[in-house]
């Protein structure tokens, strides 16, 4: 299992975090190796399940997402299966001018990542990815206000 988190604040209320961050497609704008989400589904109870394609050093992976855990605007926590297993959790949470955003991921690889790279150079690899994502998540957070 692979670990990395990041924390970040920005200028926008935690609902607004919240809502950025709960809308799957904005995703693709902040992990650089997601390339594709598809067939997204919303719920009643705001919640979305739907697919993913990312690709980790030149190796293409699919599977599904699903909200597993939505508690707006404090918690949401997706799950990934097929070739990536894990979750992506974001904590939101009320800061002097804004939010703070705690993003975590855990994540198994499949044996076609683990034959061709280390593990520290996936552990890299997942590093960056996130401190990617929160650079971006900042950069489009705080204009929107």
């Amino acid at each position: 299992m692979f670990h990395s988190e990041a924390e970040l604040t920005v200028s926008v209320p935690p609902r607004t975090a919240f809502s950025f961050v709960a809308d799957p497609y904005n995703l693709v704008k902040l992990i650089p190796g997601l390339l594709r989400v598809t067939e997204v589904n919303e719920r009643s109870d705001g919640t979305r399940r739907g697919r993913y394609e990312y690709e980790l050093a030149g190796i293409s992976l699919t599977g599904a997402f699903e909200d597993t855990h939505y508690e707006e605007p404090a918690l949401l926590v997706r799950s990934l299966t097929g070739a990536v297993e894990g979750t992506w959790r974001y904590r939101f949470e009320d800061a002097p001018g804004g939010t703070t955003i705690t993003h975590v991921a855990e994540l198994e690889f499949p044996e076609t990542v683990l034959d061709r790279l280390p593990e520290l150079a996936v552990q890299a690899y997942v590093d960056g990815e996130i401190q990617t994502a929160i650079a971006t998540l900042r950069a489009f957070l705080n204009v929107e206000q």
